[in-house]
């Protein structure tokens, strides 16, 4: 029976961390494995693309990422990261009464792993674990802000369809609205990911244009107006501000 030793290799490197608040650099693997650093180095080039770690940028170690931290959002022993992302979230669901959302990437997908539901009928029913195309959602926008274009690239090789009238998507295009987030700080979709749905998002830090997560509030259009979008994206973005702190606080 054959083996993809890559993968048995990078779960090696995996399997290193103990808990979420450890930090280890090439060298650290490499003792620590026994693999070689050129070896250690592209295996973490690899993990770091598909968002399982990230680097610290300021002692240029490697922690393990939300997407790998995620299986422990359902059991007693819930990361620190998501108890303190859901109380800030409650706090824009107390002050908009509308749902929000919470969100990590997964390779080319988003995944909402919390939310707080509004308490009006109509409002949005996003499933928790469900994943979408990151290209067509707020808050995907706000995953790829910091992304190089040759890295969507890499993402999206194939043609890109928009969800409401099925019609293409250029790559152009799609940057476009990517630099245009990372330049403005969020991202509103009017009605682009669904029909009636308007979705103000942000993007969440662990550093200075290091994305790990993002939070939105998505609003039915009718209940959408000028004052009532600057008020939620003001509350929003005290949020994911509130969430960038208290992460960095926890890995410092």
């Amino acid at each position: 029976m054959g083996y993809n030793s890559s993968i048995l290799k990078s779960l090696a490197l995996l399997d290193c961390f103990q808990s979420d608040r450890e930090e280890f650099g090439i060298s650290d693997f490499s003792s620590l494995t026994g693999q070689p650093e050129s070896t250690v180095q592209r295996l973490i080039n690899s993990l770091e693309f598909a968002g399982m770690l990230y680097q610290n940028p300021y002692n240029k170690k490697y922690r393990l990422s939300l997407r790998a931290l995620r299986p422990l959002s359902s059991q007693n022993a819930a990361p620190l990261w998501l108890e303190q992302a859901k109380a800030a979230m409650k706090v824009v669901n107390d002050v908009t009464d509308e749902t929000v959302n919470l969100g990590i990437r997964i390779g080319s997908q988003l995944e909402y792993i919390a939310k707080q539901d509004s308490n009006q009928l109509l409002r949005p029913n996003f499933i928790l674990g469900t994943k979408y195309p990151l290209y067509c959602t707020g808050l995907g926008r706000c995953l790829l802000a910091y992304m190089d274009r040759e890295d969507i690239q890499e993402l999206f090789p194939e043609p890109l369809i928009r969800p409401i009238d099925q019609s293409p998507l250029s790559l152009d295009t799609l940057y476009e609205t990517i630099v245009k987030t990372r330049e403005q700080g969020y991202y509103l979709d009017d009605e682009e990911f669904s029909l009636g749905l308007y979705c103000i998002a942000v993007p969440v830090f662990a550093f200075p244009k290091k994305v790990i997560a993002a939070i939105s509030v998505s609003v039915p259009k009718v209940r959408i107006t000028p004052e009532n979008t600057g008020h939620i994206l003001n509350t929003a973005r005290q949020a994911a501000d509130t969430i960038s702190q208290s992460y960095a606080k926890i890995i410092l």
